[in-house]
């Protein structure tokens, strides 16, 4: 009777750890490699959304291991002036999340990804580079 009980306990807990082991696989693969952070007009201050988005990214991260971060921001002239206090927020943030300040590449909005003055002056970009 022990014996029975006990095989059933070992193949529920078996059949949990994979079920487990998928969900943590399919995560890593549907999660996007891209992500943006939006912040307030002049701030460079996560907000409880922004960073739950950062949180998502890197869990993301960490589990790719990716070659590179690379942070985004600016556009337009408040874009530019604040894209490096928002540069170190986020930075600052993912750190404290556990990725590796190794990895991490400041970078400016491209002019073609600046698709309207006030949008651009808002966004940061964080981009995983796996080669």
């Amino acid at each position: 009777m022990v014996s029975r009980t006990y095989r059933t306990l070992l193949r529920l807990s078996c059949l949990a750890l994979f079920v487990a082991l998928a969900g943590c696989a399919g995560l890593r693969e549907n999660a996007p490699s891209k992500y943006e952070v939006f912040f307030a007009s002049g701030s460079s201050e996560l907000s409880p959304t922004t960073k739950e988005i950062v949180g998502q990214a890197a869990a993301t991260i960490k589990a790719r291991h990716p070659k590179s971060v690379i942070i985004s921001a600016g556009g337009g002239a408040k874009g530019l002036a604040l894209s490096d206090p928002r540069f170190n927020v986020v930075r600052d943030a993912l750190v404290a999340d556990g990725v590796s300040p190794a990895v991490i590449v400041q970078s400016n909005l491209p002019v073609e990804k600046m698709t309207g003055a006030n949008i651009s002056e808002l966004r940061v970009e964080i981009q995983l580079v796996q080669n």
